[in-house]
This record gives structure tokens, sequence and C-alpha cells, in this order.
């Protein structure tokens, strides 16, 4: 039998122990009892290192707890062996075991490690000069902490210095780079490259001075592999026959009265020497041709005779020309031949130019077209010596003059009125009247314009009037030509017959329950639904009529009279004897019904 433990109080005694034998007490007490006592619980507090900022999760025999502010709590068995596994997301997992005795423990944590790296590491850039600027993977920094096996570049740059770089592979350990810049300086210069203009050349034929534009440049190549362009600084000299050898001017003489094309007077060149480096560069100075201008010529004269209204052709004649030529001596002369001349004229219907290089304008017969004078405008180009001028002459074909004969009008069947109701509309109107022409060609006119006679006849609607096509009325048109003549014609008028359509028939077929003691039944009256429309749009809903005589069938059944027999019945319940049917006609349609007969019942 456990026994229980003495409370020793001293001085230094914790309130821990002191629970602790409260604790133990309490479970032999609760085994005497037969009470189980629960395993005391002990508080283990997970706290990650400082300067570490990663969240993690701890498990411990299968259960997690997140941490919070880097601090996880988790509760076990106390007195226990306690396997612990420390989680979180990119880094390797932290493992542990731990004794717990106490009520509360702590395990301070190791930093987290990135899943697969060692650690992390400095990478340090020393640069000379001191102030040259200083990037590591393209940040301005002269250290940086990175992950172990990281790769990392870096660069070292001032002006007038030659900059440098370089890269870094896999880092494992603090790396240091030192760096001494070397300044840039020219190495070398490049041949000097010259531009020469000379404003206003071609010099007029008149003569002048011409003065030159120079320009130049000079590349400096330094260490860096920089350049540099210089553009001032050089010596600068001309040559070449009449060049002024300071300036670079160039008088150029007159040309006088002698006719010429575009002369070369000189060719200038410009010599530029800089940084023991030189070169050149040349320009022609021209003067322009003396030439003749030629006035455009004056076309005057040219007339067409009248083209008959029958058609033929005409072609002008007394067309002459005049050009006056000036040259820059001040002689003119007068030109009168040698001119290429050319004739166009704009579409006109009727006539055509028929040769563009004579003139010849040509018209159609003009048949049965009356109609005034065709006129039309021809123009004739002369070109000589790159110049041209013009002359527009009238050209026409003569009227064609109509004859006009009597007028002839034919109406054409006019549509039956509606059995609706409504007025007559003319139909096909066939006005013409014949032609004959000065050019001795006819035809027949059709005339558009024509005038019918009023009030047009009109029918009433003959709702559901059956009725036969009735002539309700005659259309007269007249209609007027040219030539002061006129005609008549005229069309009878017809109201359609207005036609009963009837529907499909419907009939109802009942009969009255025959006595339990037997006998007969008749069919109670036949009733049924049918429609009729008419041609008119009218139309009526219950218009039935039997028609004849039914016809019945059916097993007992009265084929004329549908009468059903049935002997008495000891049934006591309604017992179905026969199904009837019928057919019966109303206004050309059949209908059919059928109906069930039943006997009553036999009652006490």
């Amino acid at each position: 039998m456990a026994k229980l433990i003495p409370m020793v109080r001293e001085f230094n005694t914790s309130p821990v122990a002191e629970l602790d034998v409260l604790s133990h007490n309490i479970s032999v007490i609760a085994s005497e009892l037969g009470v189980e006592y629960a395993t005391p619980v002990s508080t283990v507090s997970f706290v990650r290192a400082i300067g570490d900022g990663n969240e993690f999760t701890v498990t411990v025999d299968a259960v997690s707890a997140e941490s919070k502010a880097g601090v996880a709590t988790i509760l076990v068995d106390r007195d226990s062996d306690v396997e612990y596994t420390i989680s979180a997301d990119g880094f390797e997992d932290i493992t542990g075991t731990l004794y717990v005795s106490d009520v509360n423990a702590q395990v301070l944590l190791p930093r987290f490690v990135d899943a697969g790296l060692d650690g992390k590491f400095f990478v340090t850039v020393s640069a000379t000069p001191s102030d040259a600027t200083v990037k590591i993977n393209g940040q301005p920094a002269s250290r940086l902490e990175v992950a172990a096996g990281s790769n990392v570049s870096w660069s070292v740059s001032k002006d007038g210095y030659i900059p440098q770089s370089g890269n870094i592979q896999s880092i494992s350990k603090d790396e240091t780079v030192t760096v001494t810049l070397e300044a840039d300086a020219i190495e070398s210069y490049s041949d000097v490259a010259v531009v020469l203009s000379y404003a206003g050349t071609p010099v007029a034929a008149s003569g002048g001075t011409v003065t030159p534009t120079v320009s130049y440049s000079q590349i400096a190549s330094y260490k860096s592999g920089k350049t540099e362009t210089i553009t001032s600084g050089g010596s600068v000299s001309f040559s070449g026959d009449t060049v002024d050898t300071t300036s670079g001017s160039v008088d150029v003489p007159s040309a006088g009265t002698t006719v010429s094309g575009v002369t070369l007077i000189t060719t200038a060149t410009c010599t530029v020497s800089l940084n023991d480096k030189s070169g050149s560069a040349s320009a022609e100075i021209n003067r322009a041709a003396n030439t003749v201008e030629y006035s455009a010529p004056v076309v005057s004269g040219g007339t067409y005779a009248e083209i008959p209204a029958g058609g033929g052709s005409s072609t002008p004649s007394g067309l002459s020309y005049t050009q006056t030529a000036t040259y820059s001596s001040g002689s003119s002369e007068a030109i009168t031949t040698g001119g290429d001349v050319t004739y166009s004229m704009p579409t006109v219907e009727g006539l055509t130019l028929a040769s563009a290089s004579t003139g010849e304008v040509s018209g159609t017969d003009r048949g049965s077209v009356a109609g005034d004078a065709i006129s039309g405008t021809v123009t004739a180009t002369v070109s000589l010596n790159s110049k041209s001028g013009t002359l527009e002459m009238p050209v026409s074909q003569a009227a064609n003059e109509a004859t006009y004969g009597d007028v002839s009008v034919v109406v054409g069947a006019i549509a039956d009125i509606p059995a609706s109701g409504g007025e007559a509309v003319v139909g096909d109107v066939t006005c013409t009247q014949a032609v004959s022409y000065t050019s001795g060609a006819s035809s027949e006119n059709s005339i558009e314009d024509y005038t019918v006679s009023s009030p047009l006849p009109s029918a009433l609607d003959l709702s559901t009037t059956v009725k036969e096509r009735t002539k309700v009325g005659t259309v007269t048109v007249t209609a007027t030509g040219q030539g002061d003549k006129s005609g008549t014609g005229s069309a009878d008028v017809y109201q359609a017959a207005n036609v009963a359509t009837y529907g499909d028939a419907t009939v109802s077929l009942t009969y009255p329950d025959i006595p339990a003691e037997g006998g007969s039944v008749n069919p109670n009256a036949l009733t049924g639904t049918q429609s009729v429309s008419y041609t008119s749009g009218a139309s009526e809903s219950d218009v039935f009529e039997v028609e004849g005589s039914p016809v019945y069938s059916g097993t007992s059944v009265d084929p004329s009279t549908g009468t059903v027999t049935a002997e008495a019945t000891e049934s006591t319940s309604r017992t179905l004897i026969t199904t009837a049917s019928v057919s019966v006609q109303s206004h050309g349609k059949t209908a059919t019904a059928s109906a069930e007969v039943y006997q009553a019942a036999k009652t006490e």
C-alpha cells in the first residue's frame, strides 16, 4: 500500500514542491477509494532564437501547436521523455528530446537554417578610390549578407576610371573582394572626318561668289573603351584653282551670251589638321546652264461643220498656232511649225471623238430619239518645246424632230373587289402613241401619265350572304399624248363570290340507363358543334345541322334508331351493356361519337 508523503515546510521550500506533495497524496487517497487519478501534466514552451523572425509548428506524439510571436506551448505527461519536431516552411526541421519532471519547462530553439543550405555569409567589396560606386547584385552596397550556396555579382565604377566587375559562385564562407580602379586615359585619335559644302551652287549663269561651310570631327579612344568626339580646335586650309586658300571662297564669272549646260568651274579641297592627324574633303562648284525659255503656244482658228441628224462626221479646219522663244541673251523668235497637235472631248451622248490626231467627230443616227441639237466642245492642244497651248472649238449635230400619231389606251383586267367589300383597284394600264421622226425612223412611245374615271366602282361587305361573282361597274381611263393627241380605254369591275367554308363537325352521344327489370332505351337527342367561314372574312361558330338520318353501330344497337335492349338483371351493381357509336352528316362534314350504355343495378 502506497504511503502518504509528509509535508515538510522549510524556508526555501518551493511552491511547486509543495504542489507535488499534494498531488502525490491525492493520488494515494484516490487509489484507496477506487477512483482513477489522471496522470499529472507539464507545460512545455518552445521559444525561437533571438533575431529569428520565423513562425513554426511544434509536434509531440502526433499533437501539434502553432507558434504565436515566436512561442508555441504544448501539454505533456510529467515525468516522461518527450521527443519533439519543430517545422517551418523553407527551413530544416529541428528535432530533440527532453525529460519533463517540472510543472513548467522551456526549450530555447536554435536559429532556423534554410532547407538544403548551411547558413548565411557576408560578401564585402573594398574599393579604391574610396568614393567609387560599389554595387552588389545590382544594388548600391559594399557589404551584403547572402544565403549559403548563393551566386553574387559585383561592380565598381567612377568617372575617369576604368570600371571593374566580377562574380562569386556557390558561396560557402564570408568573401572579401579588394578592387583598385585604374585611371582612364586617351590611347589614340582617329583621322579627322571633314564635311565641306557650298551653298548657292550651281551658281546662276550670271555668275557670283560662293563661300564654304565646313564641319569636322575626330574620335578620341580611351583605355576603358570609352570614346569622345572632338569637333573644334583644328587647323583649316583650302586649295584648288581660283579658290581662296584662307577663306575658301570662289568667284564664278558670268556665262554671257553662250548657251551651255551646267559647267564645272573648279573643285575646292578643305584640309583639317588636329592632334597630329588630318583629313580632307572636296566639293565641286558649278555654274548653271544658259538656257532658252519658250512661251505657251497661242492657238487660233479651227471650226467644225454641223453633223446631220441622220449621222456623219466633221473635221476641224483653219487651225494655226504661234510660240515665242526667249534666250538669256534677250533675243526672241516666233515658231509656227513643228508642234504636236492632239484633240480631246468630254463625253457627250450621241457624239464621239473618232480621232485624237485629226479631231474628227462623228455623230450616230439619232433614229427614233427626238430632241434638240446635240452640242459638244473639242479642245485642240498644241505641244511644242515642252510647252502647250489649247483652243476650244464648238461642235454639234442637228436636231431630230418627231411627228405624233393617235393615242391607244388598253386597260388590263381589274382584280375583283373582295367579298368583304371595298373599292376597285386599277391594275395594268398600257398607253402608247405612234411617232415618226425626221430621220425616217418610227417608234411607239409609252405614256405613263393618264386619268382614271371617278368615282371608282365599289361594293359592300357581303358578310354571311352567299353570292356569286357579280359585275358592279366600269372603269374608264383617258391618256393624253404629245402633239395634242389623246385616247380612252375601259374595263368592267366585278365583286368576287362569297363562298361559305364549313369546318369539322363534332357530335355528342348520351344514353339513359336501362332499368334493372329490363327493356329498351333510345339515345338522348344528338347535339353538336360546327363553324363556318366566308370569303368575306365573316364567320359563325354554331351552325351544326343534322343532314339525313344518323347511323348507329355497336353490339345490340339498332343501326337506324340507336335503340339498345336488355333483359332483367339480378346484379346489384350498375352494369355496362354495350358501347354505341353514331355517325352523322352536317353541311357535308361527318361527325362521329360513342357512348357506353349501362343497366341500372337491381334494388331490394
